[in-house]
């Protein structure tokens, strides 16, 4: 009897201390990985508007206005994520903070390559004393182009990655379906 007892209460040690372990794994790793995704999800919208609102202050600088007015009318005007940093942004600007510096805190906060890129185009742009209208329709057409062979290099790998279910499940599914009313017959 004692013996019998021993082993439950061993049993059950060992599954509480495995149980212990996962539920503090799971208690560690998961706000972290919860962050992770709601930050890659934040890029992921912000990288699908940097296009638009680029073209947005084209359209303003254009128009006539300088850039720090342009950035104002558009950041106004700019909803979602990519509205509160340019807000953000905006009000640093308003604050004291130097155009540049605050286009580069913006462009460290957002993390997307594409932005820092623009950044760049932006500040030589102005050191070259070329057209920032020019500069930012060429920056939206190189973004816009980066958008669209990735999706055309997501969309080659498709194929590939469909192979593997329609193997496994699809085809032994039709098989099935074609050769059981055959074999049943004979």
């Amino acid at each position: 009897m004692f013996f019998l007892t021993y082993i439950l209460l061993t049993g059950l040690f060992l599954k509480g201390l495995l149980l212990n372990f996962a539920l503090d794994a799971i208690i560690c790793l998961a706000p972290e990985t919860i962050f992770e995704r709601i930050i890659r999800i934040k890029r992921e919208k912000m990288e699908l508007q940097i296009s638009d609102f680029i073209d947005a202050l084209t359209m303003a600088i254009e128009s006539g206005m300088n850039f720090i007015n342009a950035f104002e009318y558009v950041s106004e005007r700019t909803k979602g994520e990519l509205g509160k940093e340019v807000a953000r942004t905006k009000k640093e600007i308003t604050f004291g903070i130097s155009q540049e510096e605050a286009l580069d805190n913006m462009a460290f906060r957002l993390g997307i390559e594409d932005f820092s890129k623009f950044v760049s185009a932006i500040k030589q742009a102005k050191r070259l004393g070329v057209s920032i209208a020019q500069t930012l329709k060429i920056q939206s057409n190189l973004i816009k182009t980066r958008r669209r062979q990735k999706a055309e290099e997501i969309s080659r790998t498709a194929s590939v990655k469909i192979s593997i279910p329609l193997v496994f499940f699809i085809f032994p599914a039709l098989l099935i379906v074609y050769l059981v009313p055959g074999i049943l017959r004979i």
